[in-house]
C-alpha cells in the first residue's frame, strides 16, 4: 500500500492549529522550551492603562587616569513607568501561555503525553515553595519560564493529593534501539517509481487546470478586457428583474424571443457552517473573560459568554456544561 493511502497516521500541528480539534492520543512536545519574552527587552513598552514606558539613556563623562580608558560611557536605566509596563507585559504574556497550555491539554480524548527534557536531580533539589489558598503562589508562577516548570511545581507542592497526571523520567539507557525498537518499511518504494504518487497526480491535475484556464482566456479575451467591475451586490441587483419575470431581455435579439431561465440565481444570503476552529477561538476568549476571583458557576459563565465577540451560532456550539465541569475538577480547584 502506498504511504499516502495509510490512515491513522501521526498528525503534526501547532497548538493554534489544533483549536477545535480532538484526538484519541496527543503528544505535547518541548515542554521545557522557555517562553518567548523578546517584547519585554524593547527600549519602549506601551500600556493601554499606563501609557508609554521608556529606558533612560545617558552619556556619562569619565575622569579616568588611564589614557587608554574611554572618556565617556553610555548607560541605560529602567524608569519606573518602564518597570511597571514591563511587569504588566510579563503577566499578560504568562496569562496567554496558560491559555495556550489549556488549549493543548484539552485536545486529547483518551490520553495526553507531556514531553520535555530536564535533570531529575536538579528538579528535585529546586525549591518550589508552598501553596497559597490551594494554588501555587503568584510570585512563583511569575518566575517560572516554561510549561514543564509549572507542572513539576504543581507536582512538588501538591504531591500528596490525587493529581490527574504522573511524572516519569526516562534516561538515555532506556532510549536505545533495542529498548524502543525500529520502524521497518516492509515494501520500500523505488525512488524513480512514481506509480501511485499523489504528488505527481496533483501536479498533472494542476497542469490540466492551467491549460484549460489559458484556453478560456484566449476564447474570451474580449470579455476579460472589459473595463467593468461588479461587486456581489451589483450582480444581485442586476438579476433582480429575473426574479419577477423569470426571464431576460437579450440585447440585439428579436422582441419575440423569450428565453427561459435555465440556471439558479446566486444566493448571497446563505450562512456559512460553524467550524470547529471558530468554536475553539470563542472558547479561548470565553476562558479569558470568566472571572476567577469568585467561584465559577453556570451563571458567571453565561455572563462572560455575552462579552465574547462571536456570532450567536458560534456561541450556541459551546458546551457550557463541560466548561463548568472543568472548573470543578481537582486540576483547577
Amino acid at each position: 500500500m502506498s504511504l499516502w493511502l495509510l490512515r491513522n497516521a501521526v498528525q503534526l500541528m501547532t497548538i493554534h492549529k489544533s483549536k477545535g480539534l480532538e484526538f484519541k492520543y496527543v503528544f505535547l512536545l518541548n515542554m521545557d522550551k522557555a517562553f518567548n519574552r523578546q517584547d519585554s527587552s524593547s527600549a519602549i513598552i506601551l500600556s493601554r492603562q499606563k501609557g508609554i514606558g521608556i529606558k533612560y539613556v545617558a552619556d556619562v563623562d569619565l575622569d579616568a587616569q588611564d589614557p587608554h580608558a574611554p572618556k565617556q560611557i553610555r548607560i541605560s536605566m529602567e524608569t519606573l513607568p518602564y518597570q511597571q509596563n514591563a511587569e504588566e507585559l510579563k503577566l499578560a504574556s504568562l496569562s496567554e501561555q496558560m491559555r495556550l497550555l489549556y488549549v493543548a491539554m484539552t485536545r486529547a480524548e483518551t490520553k495526553l503525553y507531556l514531553v520535555g527534557k530536564g535533570n531529575q536531580a536538579k528538579l528535585q533539589e529546586r525549591k518550589w515553595g508552598t501553596s497559597q489558598n490551594g494554588r501555587l503562589s503568584s510570585s512563583l508562577r511569575s518566575q517560572l519560564t516554561n510549561f514543564q516548570d509549572w507542572l513539576y511545581a504543581i507536582q512538588s507542592v501538591f504531591g500528596k493529593e490525587n493529581l490527574a497526571y504522573q511524572t516519569r523520567f526516562v534516561t538515555d539507557q532506556e532510549l536505545t534501539d533495542e529498548q524502543i525498537g525500529l520502524v521497518e518499511q516492509v515494501d520500500p518504494i523505488p525512488v524513480d517509481d512514481l506509480t501511485g504518487n499523489r504528488q505527481s497526480e496533483d501536479i498533472r491535475r494542476a497542469l490540466d487546470i492551467l491549460e484549460n484556464v489559458d484556453r478560456l482566456n484566449s476564447l474570451y479575451q474580449a470579455a476579460i478586457e472589459l473595463p467593468s467591475v461588479r461587486t456581489p451586490s451589483q450582480i444581485k441587483k442586476f438579476y433582480e428583474p429575473v426574479m419577477d419575470s423569470e426571464g431576460l431581455d437579450i440585447m440585439d435579439a428579436p422582441r419575440s424571443y423569450q428565453p427561459q431561465l435555465t440556471f439558479e440565481l446566486p444566493d448571497f444570503g446563505k450562512k456559512k457552517q460553524v467550524t470547529g476552529a471558530q468554536i475553539g477561538s470563542a472558547v479561548h476568549e470565553l476562558m479569558q473573560r470568566i472571572p476567577l476571583d469568585q467561584p465559577v458557576t453556570k451563571t458567571s459563565i453565561r455572563q462572560a459568554l455575552t462579552q465574547v465577540q462571536a456570532d450567536a451560532a458560534v456561541k450556541k456550539g459551546i458546551d457550557l456544561a463541560k466548561i463548568e465541569a472543568f472548573f470543578a475538577t481537582e486540576l483547577v480547584s
